[in-house]
């Protein structure tokens, strides 16, 4: 997951840098969404998992491609879920 995220970034940065949109709030608040996916890093993904269980309306039953839902959830903010 994290090298297809990686790719993804990478592979946007250098042929479409256009959609390097910047990230107005969350931990990833200052950055730039290609490169944020191309320095993906394990424990980014594990956020986004537990987001995931933790909502999973909006993606059961559908088919999205990993990167593009991570790159939406980094640009909302990456909401995290509060553990106990």
């Amino acid at each position: 997951m994290v090298n297809d995220i990686r790719f993804t970034g990478n592979y946007f940065l250098e042929n479409n840098p256009s959609m390097d949109k910047l990230i107005t709030k969350g931990i990833f608040n200052g950055k730039k969404v290609l490169s944020v996916m191309a320095g993906c890093r394990p424990e980014y993904v594990m956020n986004f998992m537990d987001y995931v269980a933790a909502r999973p309306r909006l993606y059961a039953g559908k088919q999205w491609k990993l990167s593009e839902v991570f790159a939406t959830w980094a640009v909302e903010g990456a909401p995290e879920i509060i553990k106990d």
